[in-house]
């Protein structure tokens, strides 16, 4: 069984219905996190997603509106009373990210694992990690200037890409080929673009009809995005399934 959780469509910018990025991916009941933004630690909770249990994390990118809950994840896991997690956390990222991990904990020294081993691993151009029934590959997009890799998640004869926060280009289209499931950022109607940084629906539509994708899950809507047709815009370039992600929206597969 395969179930896709999202925890938070918005971006930083501040909305209530939407938190900032998080995913999570369930393959057989073991979970798969994808992103950490503001508020995704309590999303979790919410959709009974046990912090305890986790082992895998994926981070696309470094901006907070991607990693920021990282502080208090690590802090749950180090001072929860009664609680002394032993099991191995795996944290992947783009080039660079154990380092910025590492600034991160010498600011909040309390994020240093008390009794767990971390491992991190940086996730460069189509590296491949893999569990019981499942393999994650990353893939390089651009983010203006900023490292950032999408990923694309096989399992059970399925595949899940997410977009992370991507400009239009190759490698992404790439990443999402013949796509089940594309997790697609959607951060503007076709009127704005933010070229080389993030996408609007003309492009999303064209990255998911190049690469063949199945079905299109939007998300990163700035709040904007739920005043205007955005849905109708891409529908019009792209003949798959399409629909507006929202919090705790789950998706089988």
């Amino acid at each position: 069984m395969i179930e896709v959780i999202i925890l938070g469509s918005g971006t930083g910018v501040p909305y209530y219905p939407r938190n900032s990025s998080g995913y999570c991916i369930k393959i057989n009941d073991t979970p798969l996190l994808f992103d950490m933004g503001a508020g995704i630690v309590r999303r979790m909770l919410e959709a009974g997603i046990d912090y305890k249990t986790t082992e895998h994390l994926f981070i696309s990118h470094r901006h907070p509106d991607h990693t920021s809950d990282l502080i208090p994840f690590f802090f749950a896991m180090n001072y929860t009373p009664q609680y002394k997690r032993t099991t191995p956390f795996y944290l992947y990222g783009p080039d660079g990210f154990p380092e910025i991990m590492k600034k991160m904990m010498d600011i909040y020294p309390w994020m240093l694992p008390r009794h767990f081993h971390l491992e991190m691993k940086e996730m460069a151009k189509k590296t491949e990690v893999s569990g019981e029934s499942w393999m994650v590959r990353s893939q390089p997009v651009i983010h203006g200037d900023v490292t950032a890799v999408s990923y694309r998640i096989e399992t059970q004869g399925k595949v899940i890409a997410y977009s992370g926060d991507s400009g239009y280009c190759d490698s992404l289209i790439e990443n999402a080929k013949d796509a089940d499931l594309l997790i697609i950022e959607c951060s503007f109607p076709s009127r704005l673009e933010l070229k080389g940084v993030h996408l609007n629906t003309r492009e999303v539509a064209e990255v998911a009809s190049k690469a063949g994708a199945k079905k299109l899950i939007l998300t990163h809507l700035y709040p904007f995005c739920d005043e205007e047709p955005i849905l109708e815009e891409i529908r019009e370039n792209f003949k798959g399934e399409v629909q507006k992600g929202e919090d705790l929206m789950k998706v089988n597969l």
